[in-house]
């Protein structure tokens, strides 16, 4: 700790916390305070403030209990009053020559302000703020209780030249706090020198006029006596505001002149005052001009300060636009998102997402950035600024112009963690705010994900899997890429098109959406969900447009049945670029469509060729009743609610896997079978290289694109799937039992909707025709992993006639529901060092040699080795 400083002339005061009641402060050397904030001295209690306004600044807008929190934990630090040494709050023993400037709400700019003030002579020290989003400069200046209204003011001027950014008037006066910080690169300069202030004591005393004394900054105070001296000739100055000339009106005087009859004064309003009273319509003529010039040149060094609408008399809309833009585009609170002006907020469900700011929002809007909103008026003594109203046809004009599409940083997605993306070659992690890379990206959460070892990851991510069950190993493989996907095209990390997550069951409660809700916690995401509705106001197509206008990265299309036509969608998945999008009741505009994931979960779908040639699907089975789930510790036990609990670190899994995948020189398999090829090849890579999983696109894949395309095969499938469920895989059926399968489990039969919609003749007749279409002159047909086989015989009729009863058999490839077809596909039996059989993938056994010292396999056999180990160990009983 720093020690108590002698009474010298940086001797400032110090209170151990503002609620200390009496208030006693106790004097300290400035130098030493400075040194104790490089020094951490105060770290401990300044770090969980600004830990506390990261995580609630990172979402749009404090809320009233994280703002008191915050308020609450700074009241406890100590706090300085840099003007001197005090014996309370209000008695000031000596002036230290010191004063602090306190410019708050910079954010990310705060270094770049501390350099800047650096380079100013007067500046003795410069730090963060407690909170981390403001700069302190304290200055020297002179040790005058008397002047330090003016001194203030004269920092404060020098401070915004300096950074830009205007000081807190609630800090000028003598003896306002400033709470200690934490700041190892904090800038101090003992050797500081003492700011140039106006006298402005004398000056008041001299002005023998009982004017309000104005405070002008030194450049206005130039630029005032050089309008004097153009108007009246030669000025000899007696104080830096008042001196005598000749007067306008000497012609006219009665009396005998002197050096000192007339009399100018630049402090307050500027006049000019003659001793004799002849002159006096002359005077005041020139009174007036000496007013309007002085009134004139202000106000355009006022504008500055001001958002000024055009108007008849003011700024084009082009120019007004310019400025006002130029101030908004820097603090990163408005956006431009193609054609419209948007601002991150909140949802009921505290979701982060973009919304448009209309011309009637933006007035408000505009009268946030702590500047007076006005227009130019003539007034008795010229042009002056003026305090208006924005109307909305002046909103609608700024907003149409070209500096708020020039001036508006762009931005592309709001997401709730980090993300990786690419710069230069090299991995850089987006961090909580804005973020100029990959067209704007918004992080909304302020929580890094952990760094995680590589087998630990690869670990983690295949045990979210562990209660699923897929029909083959590629629909497992397909799984686990499906965690890295959003990653790849979130992060740019995929410069090709990445497909749609088409996820389908066998039946009902399965998990498909599930698994999909896992994925998005998994990136801290709630996906926007979008339904099955008809088309016109209110429908598909306006709902997925204004979901990509939200700018949230998850869209899913939930439980999606029947026919799925929608050229919106199968465009959206190859577009390059920009899209085009037209909310309810908003004029269409484009924007950028790249930062998306599409999801769609169905049993029943029936899609375009296109569509499903643009997708990546991923079956599953359901699990039987008896099915021993795995139990979490989170929540109710669930996996969801376990992946919530432990975000970052799943994130920091997924993470792990990318760099590894990034420092390996972003390798790719030959994967040819999917038209989105980078994806299909980098995936294929990390499924089998990483994972030691099996090939990610097998025939199954293929097989199931086109299933999806054909409204018979998913009818098919469906019938199966009922068998398969009433255990009558292998039982010959007719098309009468066809019929009354589909009657009693609510299939619809293609092109005819619900078969009991249909007399039973009709629907016997229409059955039979339907398989005859899609058998041809097969007597096989294959869907997924049923084979369903054709059998033709002769029979009589009750009057002898002669005809062919046609039957059909479905049955499951592999023997049954409970071969090895259902959990992973292509496995062999291979006997293990440790003893015992286990099921290892083709794919990995033809790659076991040139796969053996990587370390991938180190890490793998390692995790094997312990598992076989437990599982040979005997347990005890219960």
């Amino acid at each position: 700790m720093m020690n108590k400083g002698e009474r010298v002339e940086r001797t400032v005061s110090v209170v151990k916390s503002v609620r200390q009641k009496p208030c006693k402060p106790e004097p300290f050397d400035g130098d030493a305070i400075i040194k104790s904030i490089i020094a951490g001295v105060w770290k401990k209690e300044v770090e969980p403030i600004r830990k506390a306004f990261n995580a609630n600044n990172a979402k749009v807008g404090m809320s009233k209990s994280a703002k008191k929190a915050i308020s609450n934990l700074k009241q406890k630090l100590p706090a300085i009053i840099w003007a001197g040494y005090f014996a309370d709050r209000k008695k000031l023993i000596k002036h230290s020559g010191l004063l602090c400037i306190d410019i708050d709400g910079i954010g990310a700019g705060t270094q770049d302000a501390i350099g800047k003030l650096r380079k100013h002579p007067s500046v003795y020290a410069a730090f963060v703020s407690p909170r981390g989003n403001g700069v302190k400069g304290v200055f020297r200046v002179p040790p005058d209780k008397d002047m330090h209204a003016c001194a203030w003011r004269a920092a404060a001027q020098e401070a915004e030249k300096q950074t830009g950014f205007k000081a807190d008037e609630a800090t000028k006066n003598i003896n306002s706090l400033c709470f200690v910080s934490h700041d190892p690169e904090a800038y101090h300069n003992p050797d500081a020198v003492e700011l140039a202030v106006s006298d402005a004591k004398q000056e008041q005393e001299a002005n023998e006029d009982e004017q309000e004394t104005k405070v002008v900054s030194p450049e206005m105070l130039v630029e005032r006596k050089g309008i004097a001296v153009r108007l009246l000739g030669e000025i000899k100055w007696r104080t830096t505001t008042e001196g005598f000339c000749k007067c306008p009106g000497i012609g006219l005087h009665t009396a005998t002149n002197g050096e000192r009859d007339c009399k100018v004064c630049l402090n307050g309003a500027p006049t000019i005052s003659c001793f004799h009273n002849s002159c006096r319509a002359k005077v005041d003529e020139l009174n007036r001009l000496l007013r309007s010039e002085i009134g004139k040149a202000e106000a355009k060094h006022d504008e500055a300060q001001w958002f000024v609408l055009p108007g008849t008399s003011s700024d084009s809309i082009t120019e007004s636009a310019e400025k006002i833009f130029g101030v908004i585009g820097p603090t990163n609170t408005l956006f431009r998102r193609g054609g419209l002006m948007v601002e991150p907020v909140e949802d009921d469900l505290g979701n982060t997402m973009l919304k448009e700011v209309k011309p009637v929002a933006f007035r408000s809007r505009l009268e946030g950035y702590g500047r007076p909103v006005g227009a130019w008026r003539t007034g008795t003594g010229g042009m002056v600024l003026k305090k208006v109203c924005c109307t909305e046809d002046t909103a609608k004009s700024l907003l149409a112009s070209l500096p708020a599409q020039n001036l508006l940083p762009k931005i592309s997605v709001v997401l709730n963690a980090p993300t990786l993306a690419e710069e230069n070659e090299k991995l850089i992690l987006l961090a909580p705010g804005y973020n100029k890379a990959l067209g704007g990206v918004y992080v909304a959460s302020a929580e890094n994900p952990p760094e995680v070892l590589l087998g630990e990851a690869v670990a983690s991510i295949k045990e979210l899997f562990v209660d699923f069950k897929f029909p083959t190993s590629s629909d497992r493989s397909r799984a686990i890429a499906s965690v890295f996907t959003p990653a790849f095209r979130i992060g740019g990390l995929i410069k090709g098109h990445t497909p749609i997550d088409l996820a389908e069951a066998d039946q009902s409660q399965s998990g498909k959406g599930y698994r999909h809700q896992v994925i998005a916690v998994i990136y801290n995401e709630k996906a926007q969900v979008i339904a099955r509705r008809a088309g016109g106001v209110g429908g598909f197509d306006e709902d997925l447009s204004q979901a990509l206008i939200r700018a949230r990265p998850f869209i899913t299309f939930d439980n999606m049945r029947g026919k799925i036509d929608s050229q919106t969608l199968e465009a959206l998945l190859t577009c390059s670029g920009l899209f085009s999008v037209r909310g309810f009741r908003q004029a269409s505009t484009e924007i950028d469509i790249s930062r998306f994931v599409f999801q769609l979960s169905s049993n029943e779908m029936n899609t375009t060729k296109d569509l499903s040639n643009r997708a990546v699907i991923v079956s599953i089975l359901k699990q039987p009743e008896d099915h021993p789930w795995k139990t979490y510790p989170e929540g109710e036990g669930e996996l969801l609610q376990h992946v919530k609990s432990r975000q970052p670190y799943f994130l920091g899994c997924v993470f792990a896997v990318i760099r590894y995948w990034h420092q390996q020189g972003k390798p790719r398999t030959d994967e040819t079978s999917h038209s989105f090829r980078e994806w299909a090849q980098t995936m294929d890579w990390i499924v089998t290289e990483v994972f030691s999983e099996a090939r990610l696109l097998d025939k199954g894949h293929e097989a199931a694109k086109e299933r999806v395309a054909s409204p018979a095969l998913i009818w098919l499938r469906a019938l199966a799937i009922v068998l398969n469920r009433e255990n009558r895989l292998g039982e010959e059926i007719d098309a009468t039992e066809i019929v009354y399968l589909c009657q009693t489990n609510g299939i619809s039969m293609p092109g005819s909707g619900l078969i009991d919609d249909e007399s039973e003749d009709n629907a016997v007749k229409k059955t039979g025709s339907l398989m005859k279409k899609e058998f041809g002159d097969r007597m096989e047909v294959t869907v997924d992993q049923f084979t369903i086989t054709k059998t033709e015989r002769e029979e009589t009729r009750d009057n002898y006639a002669k005809y062919t009863k046609k039957t059909y058999t479905f049955t499951k490839q592999g023997g049954g529901p409970q071969d090895k077809g259902d959990q992973g596909g292509d496995e062999l039996e291979q006997e293990t060092p440790l003893g015992g059989n286990i099921p290892i993938p083709i794919p990995i056994l033809n790659r076991a040699a040139e796969l053996e010292n990587t370390p991938i396999i180190q890490n793998a056999l390692e995790l094997f080795r312990r598992r076989i180990s437990e599982e040979q160990t005997p347990r005890r009983s219960t």
